[in-house]
């Protein structure tokens, strides 16, 4: 499979954490469908499911230096130009896509000498405190709220979605 290459920071960038936040929320709602990337027109297309049914297409075109371009019937997209959750909600969807497909280490594909997964060295762990510190992280407005939640284990953060 040939992949995209874009990474979370390029997506957050297109429009901001609050964009990414809502993106990520109709991705965890199951919303987005249908995606698939096309190597010869750099482009990522899929749909986003509405509350009526409907599959809304959607698509972007990488451009050079991580810039994309959107396409997209809805208001941000068409009125105000802005890179719309819509277009961002695929584009974190073909990302996963492309997590999912990378092949499992085997012991016939490791060089001679290297440990497999979770077979690392005793130096190599991290001791870290059994109970995560939670932290909430709220932005927008009273129309547009969102709110990322994060457990640190010591100096380690994992967004707690």
């Amino acid at each position: 499979m040939v992949k995209s290459g874009i990474t979370k920071e390029e997506i957050i960038a297109w429009g901001g954490a609050e964009v990414f936040n809502q993106a990520l929320a109709m991705c965890n709602a199951g919303d987005v469908s249908d995606v698939r990337y096309d190597d010869e027109k750099l482009e990522i297309s899929g749909k986003i499911i509405r509350e009526n049914g409907w599959g809304m297409p959607v698509s972007l075109t990488l451009k050079d230096r991580g810039t994309v371009k959107s396409h997209c019937p809805c208001y941000h997209n068409q009125k105000l130009g802005q890179i719309c959750p819509h277009v961002v909600a695929i584009a974190i969807a073909q990302m996963v896509i492309e997590m999912d497909d990378e092949p499992e280490e085997t012991a016939e594909t490791r060089q001679p000498g290297e440990d497999a997964p979770g077979e690392a060295a005793e130096e190599e762990y991290i001791e870290v405190p059994m109970k995560p510190a939670m932290y909430a992280y709220v932005s927008g407005s009273r129309a547009s709220l969102s709110i990322a939640v994060d457990a640190w284990y010591g100096d380690i953060d994992f967004p707690a979605c």
